[in-house]
């Protein structure tokens, strides 16, 4: 049967004593032909992609001494922020694969869980906001609206991360991730500064050019 793809998984590292040495330019390479598959032919990594994508990589495979030269913990998730249409999506929907199994996270738009609360109330924060809830990724933070059911609004991204943040120290509790379009002051105008002050205790931020 012909391979779907010319670089598997597989081929990113070596096991060396039984421990994984990635090649990173074989990973962009493994990045680069699920894009094409995703996105388009005409999906390209561009060199500001680069430092984002090792960044994520890195946290991904869990390397702890190249983990602490770049000052990120696997203690935190990751905010990826970046102007609109710059990719931030693409790298978390492509790096995905080198995450382990228990850390693996489903993506969601904080548009659509803000029409989820409408439809079904609490029932959609409560998901989230539990020990055994899977790990996943807020996307587009900013783009959401404030929900309301049956009378009752909800700022629905907020109570999730005020819920996380409350566990911060609870390492048993599911890391969560989220891209933004927003810059750290656009943030803090729409949310507070007190807001603003748990995206940094809760994240490693990492930035698209």
């Amino acid at each position: 049967m012909m391979k779907r793809y010319k670089t598997s998984l597989e081929d990113t590292y070596d096991l060396v004593e039984r421990t994984k040495q990635y090649d990173f330019n074989t990973c962009l390479s493994y990045i680069l032909e699920r894009g094409k598959k995703l996105y388009g032919e005409e999906f390209i990594i561009n060199p500001f992609h680069k430092d984002a994508l090792y960044k994520v990589l890195i946290y991904a495979i869990e390397d702890h001494a190249t983990l602490e030269k770049l000052d990120l913990s696997l203690d935190k998730g990751l905010l990826i922020m970046g102007a609109p249409s710059s990719g931030k999506t693409a790298v978390m929907q492509l790096v995905k694969p080198f995450f382990s199994r228990k850390k693996q996270y489903d993506i969601k738009t904080c548009r659509s869980l803000s029409h989820d609360f409408m439809q079904r109330g609490f029932e959609t924060t409560t998901r989230y906001e539990n020990i055994n809830a899977k790990p996943f990724c807020l996307d587009n933070l900013g783009k959401e609206q404030v929900a309301k059911h049956y009378g009752y609004a909800c700022e629905v991204v907020t109570n999730i991360i005020e819920s996380h943040y409350e566990q911060r120290f609870d390492q048993t509790y599911p890391r969560i991730h989220i891209t933004t379009s927003l810059s750290p002051t656009e943030i803090e105008d729409r949310y507070g500064q007190h807001f603003r002050k748990m995206l940094q205790q809760l994240f490693n931020v990492i930035v698209i050019k």
